[in-house]
């Protein structure tokens, strides 16, 4: 009898060990999922952050990219017709705000090793007059929690992410003085002619 249950105890310490190694195993597989998953999400947040932000001072090159604060001086010494002729300086701005942004929140909020650094992108698209969106793109390789031994089962031990934030950027004033100057430059009224002024006067 006693040999029969030292032998049952050493079935069932096998049985143990050998459901508590692909326990593990399991266990290690679902939070690497969860961290590609999470890492996904994260970058997806950040960029359509980066997007918003960025958006909404995009005319005010100096303001801060996280509250959004512009200084007096800024708010009354921004440039007319700036999307006409300081777009470029515009967009570099913009880039330089929305790399600093992405960079401080990915350092923040990642637990993933980045295998590369994560490249940001801007490019803002003119969709009518006084009308732009702004496109931020963050490419990154990330490694993969216990890839190492994942890789034995055939999975990868990093993986690249690509995603792309929108925001619609509306400049009301860039629209108004867009509109004026056009309106001044085909007006017939800068010739000072009173005769050219009621024409002008009867086809407005």
């Amino acid at each position: 009898m006693k040999k029969s249950t030292s032998n049952e105890k050493g079935a069932i310490m096998l049985e143990a060990m050998i459901v508590y190694g692909i326990t593990m195993i399991l266990l290690f597989f679902i939070l690497a999922i969860f961290c590609v998953l999470f890492q996904r999400w994260n970058l997806h947040t950040i960029t359509n952050e980066a997007a918003a932000k960025i958006a909404q001072t995009y005319r005010f090159e100096d303001a801060d990219v996280s509250s959004g604060y512009v200084t007096k001086d800024e708010l009354t010494s921004v440039e007319w017709y700036r999307n006409m002729f300081g777009n470029k300086s515009l967009q570099n701005s913009a880039k330089v705000k929305v790399e600093d942004y992405a960079t401080l929140r990915l350092s923040k909020t990642t637990f993933t090793k980045n295998v590369t650094d994560p490249k940001v992108t801007v490019k803002v698209v003119r969709d009518s007059l006084g009308r732009r969106h702004i496109e931020v793109r963050i490419t990154g390789e990330y490694s993969v929690p216990f890839g190492e031994a994942l890789s034995y089962f055939g999975f990868s031990g990093t993986t690249e992410y690509d995603v792309t934030g929108y925001a619609e950027c509306i400049d009301i004033m860039d629209y108004v003085n867009t509109v004026d100057l056009v309106d001044r430059e085909t007006s017939l009224g800068q010739f000072h002619s009173k005769i050219i002024d009621a024409v002008d006067t009867v086809l407005g």
